[in-house]
């Protein structure tokens, strides 16, 4: 049962913009804004009576407007991957309109549809109870708690492998207990893959889903690959017959099984703060729920050179408290300039900084690492030993 209040939403052309926020309402909308590429041209003023007289006059659209024109923070939030098309939500805050949101999403057919949230924590239920996996109980990350992109990248592909090799044993009727493929055939569709930009697959999906993402820039080497051996993804072996081949470890079976059977869609976000240069983007982040977690990404600074990526398995409650806690840090009364530049520093961790949202070994549930099973409290892990976030 829909448990989620439903927000206030009006609907306006795009080519009406420039007349209806500019001229009629006497509004200039700053870079931030979603009608900002709109303020050329279009319908005339004396046209929007007729049109939107009744909202004109409704206090709940005209503060809408107002929020949208002039944010001084925004998120974009993009929606899609697997079986789901893309679509691209923006969510705008004004400190001078008080706590409200007001969400602005582009439709196919010239319009726009406005939304007004009581404010992000409300957005934050409808996109909870909507686009994110509703599980209860901590499930083992099988994906290295930090990484580098181009590694992070390597371990999607090799997901997105484990899935076009089931797909294809389906149809030829060949049942195989390993699945394995060649070198030159991994190599070949992670270069097709990313040139497709096919949503449908996991790599493409975070590449284009994840907002901002082109601004990173990324060189993948084959050292860069070493981390899917290290982690039980991938394995060399020999076939019966002759030849050499790469077979899928337990941990990319069990993952490839994961995502082959259960995953459907994908968020990003990037969350952006005003400050007197320009709004700066202060985090970027990627769920991709499935049957057993939601898979939580986040983008942080360089270390040595290289983006550095940040992996949780998430249930309901932990993405919560993450998704909650990183909005705040933008959408939260008082937030400012200095907290902006704050936050955008935060994407530029020193090596062996902490992550500051919730982590499921501090609560009890499984090593980041390896796997096994911690107790709530552990400072390391009894299997491994490794320090538990």
């Amino acid at each position: 049962m829909n448990t989620i209040r439903e927000p206030a939403a009006f609907t306006i052309r795009r080519d009406d913009i420039n007349a209806l926020v500019a001229g009629k309402l006497g509004l200039e909308p700053n870079e931030g804004s979603a009608f900002f590429k709109f303020m050329r041209g279009g319908g005339k003023e004396t046209e929007l009576s007729g049109r939107y007289g009744e909202l004109l006059e409704d206090p709940l659209f005209l503060k809408a407007i107002r929020i949208a024109a002039r944010p001084d923070a925004y998120v974009v939030n993009r929606i899609g991957g697997g079986g789901v098309e893309l679509t691209e939500i923006r969510l705008y805050r004004s400190g001078s309109e008080g706590e409200e949101a007001a969400a602005v999403q582009r439709g196919p057919d010239g319009t726009l549809t406005i939304q007004l949230f009581a404010g992000f924590r409300e957005y934050l239920a409808w996109w909870m109870e909507n686009f994110a996996g509703e599980h209860v109980e901590t499930a083992a990350n099988r994906i290295p708690g930090k990484i580098t992109l181009e590694q992070f990248l390597y371990i999607l592909h090799a997901v997105d492998c484990f899935r076009r090799v089931s797909y294809r044993n389906l149809l030829d009727h060949a049942y195989t207990e390993r699945a394995h493929l060649t070198l030159s055939e991994f190599a070949d569709t992670m270069a097709a893959s990313v040139k497709s930009m096919d949503i449908r697959w996991l790599l493409p999906a975070f590449m284009t889903v994840l907002p901002g993402f082109e601004n990173y820039p990324t060189q993948l080497v084959p050292e860069d690959a070493a981390v899917l051996f290290e982690r039980g993804i991938l394995e060399n072996a020999h076939l019966a017959a002759g030849g050499e081949v790469l077979v899928f470890g337990e941990a990319g079976q069990l993952m490839g099984l994961e995502f082959f059977r259960s995953w459907v869609m994908a968020s990003g976000f990037a969350l952006h703060m005003q400050t007197p240069e320009g709004f700066t983007a202060t985090d970027r982040f990627f769920v991709a729920p499935t049957a057993l977690t939601n898979h939580f990404v986040r983008l942080e600074g360089p270390e040595n050179g290289k983006t550095m990526v940040r992996h949780e398995a998430y249930t309901a409650k932990q993405l919560a408290g993450a998704l909650d806690m990183l909005f705040g840090k933008v959408f939260a009364a008082g937030a400012s300039s200095a907290a902006a530049k704050t936050a955008a520093a935060d994407l530029r961790p020193s090596a062996g900084k902490a992550s500051s949202y919730p982590a499921p070994g501090t609560a009890g549930g499984f090593c980041h690492h390896c796997g096994a099973k911690v107790s709530a409290g552990a400072s390391f892990c009894a299997k491994c030993g490794t320090k538990l976030q």
